[in-house]
């Protein structure tokens, strides 16, 4: 999903508003309206033009529990600037830079294959020495012939695939005849 500037602004602010180690229960507060958006029918109400920010407003507030005053204030701030429906856009955005603040990165091991647990924490434990950060991988199925890993936050991708290996014996051997 593209993290569009106007998450990044509102995510900017959210930092610059709350201290490090509270950083984290405004994550866990926003996921909990974020994850309403999964239901179309909430999104419906939460984009109609006919129902007032201010019900909108409520509405939102009703799936926190002992939502601060702080919080209140930044979805009536969403509500008034018609941003509502970027909260799950500033979730993912909150989440990476708070991975980033605490030198914490998630990435995906993509295979066709199951991946032993063992050597995922080995793949793990080599990435995050090179990156000086602490890398989790986390196991994708894919159709891919080969292994892929990436770490999209660190901008780190690489992969090994069947095929190229296939191709690169052949031309070896073509020139070694």
């Amino acid at each position: 999903m593209m993290i569009n500037n106007t998450s990044k602004r509102y995510v900017n602010a959210l930092i610059l508003s709350y201290k490090k180690d509270e950083l984290c229960s405004v994550l866990q507060t926003l996921e909990s309206v974020a994850s309403a958006f999964r239901i179309p029918k909430f999104q419906d109400i939460v984009k109609s033009p006919t129902l007032k920010e201010e019900s909108k407003v409520e509405l939102i507030a009703s799936f926190i529990k002992n939502p601060s005053e702080k919080i209140v204030n930044f979805i009536k701030l969403l509500a008034k600037n018609r941003r509502i429906a970027l909260i799950p856009q500033i979730v993912e955005e909150l989440r990476k830079n708070i991975a980033a603040l605490d030198n914490k990165y998630l990435g995906k091991i993509y295979s066709a294959t199951e991946i032993d647990a063992a050597k995922i924490k080995e793949l793990e434990a080599k990435i995050s020495n090179k990156f000086n950060a602490d890398i989790t991988l986390q196991p994708v199925k894919s159709e891919l012939e080969g292994i892929k890993i990436e770490v999209e936050d660190l901008g780190f991708e690489i992969s090994f695939s069947v095929d190229r290996l296939k191709q690169k014996m052949s031309e070896y051997i073509l020139k070694a005849i």
